[in-house]
Parts: structure tokens; C-alpha cells; sequence
């Protein structure tokens, strides 16, 4: 748990830099802070449902394709997504690039959120 935090507080600490001198410097840090803590709740949502050791869950991990999902995990996935976050996914949104991975979900949520 420890590498996790700092791993968050290294992500945090370097995305805060990365938009300090963005005229929404604010809105821009709380995004990132929000997105930081949506990757960390997906990490945990996947291993928990899974066993996998969340190490082995990065952002850019291929949850179906090395599988650690499966389609039960999927449907897991998307009860997840309304309940954590309020995301209602329609049938036209059920392809891949929207949940191949931790970053393609917190796009989507983004996305869906009206949020870019």
C-alpha cells in the first residue's frame, strides 16, 4: 500500500506541474486529482474482483487481452462503473477501446461526465 501512495503522490506532484501555468490551473489540478483517485479505485475494483495483485494492474495494463477479465469481470465492470460513478453505458458504448484498459476507462468516464 505504501508503494501505491507514493507511486500516486509521484503521478500527483508531476501532473500539478504539468499544468501550474495553465489559465485553469485550479480546474486542470482538480481534474487530475480526481482522475488519480478514479485510477486507484479501479486498480483496487479490478484486483479485488480478480485476486490479481495490483501491482500487475497498471493504467496501460490490457485488462481483457492478458486476461485478467473475462466477461463476467466485464459485466462486474460496468455495475462498478454506475455504482462507483454514476455512468449509465449504453449498448452503442460496449466496445472495446472504451474498457481495454484502467486509461480507457477513466477516458470514458471523462467523457461521459462531459469532462475534457
Amino acid at each position: 500500500m505504501f508503494l501505491n501512495l507514493a507511486y500516486t503522490h509521484v503521478i500527483i506532484l508531476s501532473l500539478n506541474s504539468q499544468f501550474y501555468k495553465s489559465r485553469n490551473t485550479l480546474n486542470n489540478i482538480q481534474f487530475m486529482e480526481t482522475t488519480i483517485i478514479q485510477i486507484e479505485q479501479l486498480r483496487n475494483f479490478i484486483s479485488e474482483i480478480t485476486f490479481t495483485e495490483i501491482d500487475k494492474i497498471r493504467e496501460d495494463t490490457l485488462i481483457f487481452e492478458e486476461g485478467i477479465f473475462d466477461s463476467l469481470g466485464f459485466l462486474s465492470l460496468i455495475s462498478f462503473l454506475n455504482e462507483a460513478f454514476g455512468i449509465e453505458v449504453e449498448n452503442d458504448e460496449l466496445n472495446e477501446e472504451n474498457f481495454e484498459s484502467i486509461n480507457a476507462i477513466v477516458a470514458f468516464i471523462a467523457k461521459k461526465k462531459n469532462i475534457q
